[in-house]
């Protein structure tokens, strides 16, 4: 999550809504608004075990974080904001979908 009240209360009511679904929250990763690079976050969610990332983000910050978990080779599903697919960062990101890929996935760890 961004380091702004958007990024921050963002992150809250979505850790709070998972604890409530009794689903495990192994990282809660923030990042600078000016931060150019998200493989530090990354790997650490990672290597914390998740099953998912969930990316409430800017757009900005959306393709970041699409890029880098691309470049760094982690395949662990992502849901995330509609930042993430507005024209912008699809031009910035190219998306590729696989065939026989699962559209849902049962997760009982999370990073935020």
């Amino acid at each position: 999550y961004v380091q702004d009240d958007f990024g921050q209360g963002s992150a809250n009511l979505i850790e709070g809504l998972f604890k409530g679904a009794k689903l495990d929250v192994v990282a809660k990763e923030a990042f600078g608004a000016r931060d150019n690079d998200m493989s530090a976050q990354l790997l650490n969610i990672k290597n914390k075990g998740a099953d998912v990332i969930v990316a409430f983000t800017y757009v900005r910050d959306g393709a970041l974080v699409i890029s880098g978990r691309r470049s760094l080779g982690i395949v662990l599903p992502m849901v995330a904001s509609g930042a993430t697919t507005v024209p912008s960062t699809l031009a910035t990101v190219i998306v590729q979908f696989k065939p026989g890929t699962k559209d849902f996935v049962l997760v009982d760890k999370v990073a935020v």
